[in-house]
């Protein structure tokens, strides 16, 4: 085991422990972690925040970019 997963696991416990300890602490983590997933955010200039991308993202000044077959 190495030093970095041994301080994952003293960190594991813990944070268990403190939630254990406060349930309301526990309850407004459980809310965080839940909605973490649907949280995208992006700031600064061309910032972009994707959840789900299936094509390009690319900013920038002048930027071209092309996804598919070439029709050339």
């Amino acid at each position: 085991m190495s030093a970095d997963s041994d301080r994952i696991a003293v960190l594991r416990a813990e944070v268990r422990r403190a939630l254990q300890a406060d349930p309301q602490m526990a309850a407004d983590f459980a809310t965080l972690l839940a909605e973490a997933d649907m949280i995208a955010t992006a700031s600064g200039a061309r910032a972009v925040a994707l959840r789900d991308n299936s094509g390009i993202v690319q900013t920038g000044d002048g930027s071209a970019a092309w996804q598919g077959r070439d029709l050339r």
